[in-house]
């Protein structure tokens, strides 16, 4: 089950992003946690996110969390970098076409740099579910606004809308929670997940702000010509 997005159209303002290059997304000391937004399948995303994190690597330990990969699938990757499965089986070991359905060979590449000395690749994604009645969790103010604008043509009935939050705001908890776990605490963490869930400041990022005391940065791959939120942070 995945929510469906669209490009925002009318519930927040919009105009005020901050377009950065990437030094100065970079330029900061370590230990630090960065969260970039992808278009999912999108090349030049994913390139670019390769390339942050090849550069990072040249100076420290790096883990790459990547939200397109089930985080049940940890052991695949684990294999991988035990000399214990071929790059070649991955795709296969993965259920890459049934379960993710984007175009492998852009992924590929950032599931390699597990071969560059430093990185450490992990799987981060996890299923929508609704939250557990015992679990609480922190919602970051305004959030429904954002998500009933990403809903586009397909506005959320009032009376569902608290699920809905709730529901959104519950994965991008895990999916920061995840993420953190499997960091050391060195170095970087850089966290490449759907730019739906950065959109606004409100979405993962704000969740792993809860979570840690480390730093946390964030930056939309590629502005892709769309408006964007105020405070959203898009790469030049």
């Amino acid at each position: 089950m995945a929510l469906s997005w669209a490009t925002p159209t009318h519930a927040q303002e919009y105009g005020g992003c901050e377009r950065l290059r990437m030094g100065q997304l970079l330029g900061h000391p370590s230990p630090r946690v960065l969260f970039l937004g992808e278009r999912r399948g999108t090349r030049k995303d994913l390139s670019r996110a390769r390339r942050i994190v090849r550069k990072l690597a040249a100076s420290g330990p790096v883990t790459l969390a990547l939200e397109v990969v089930d985080g049940q699938k940890q052991n695949v990757l684990d294999r991988l970098s035990e000399g214990k499965l071929t790059p070649e089986k991955l795709p296969e070991a993965l259920g890459w076409e049934a379960s993710v359905g984007f175009d492998y060979r852009w992924y590929e590449r950032l599931l390699r740099l597990y071969a560059q000395d430093g990185v450490q690749v992990s799987a981060v994604g996890q299923p929508v579910q609704l939250r557990p009645d015992e679990q609480t969790l922190p919602l970051p103010p305004g959030y429904a606004l954002v998500l009933a604008d990403a809903m586009g043509e397909g506005p959320v009935p009032p009376e569902l809308e608290e699920r809905l939050v709730q529901t959104a705001a519950w994965r991008d908890h895990r999916v920061a929670q995840a993420a953190l776990d499997s960091w050391s605490g060195e170095g970087w963490l850089v966290v490449v997940v759907d730019r739906a869930q950065l959109e606004g400041g409100l979405g993962v990022q704000w969740q792993a702000r809860q979570l840690t005391d480390a730093p946390v940065d964030f930056a939309l791959l590629a502005d892709a010509g769309s408006r964007c939120y105020k405070g959203d942070r898009l790469l030049k």
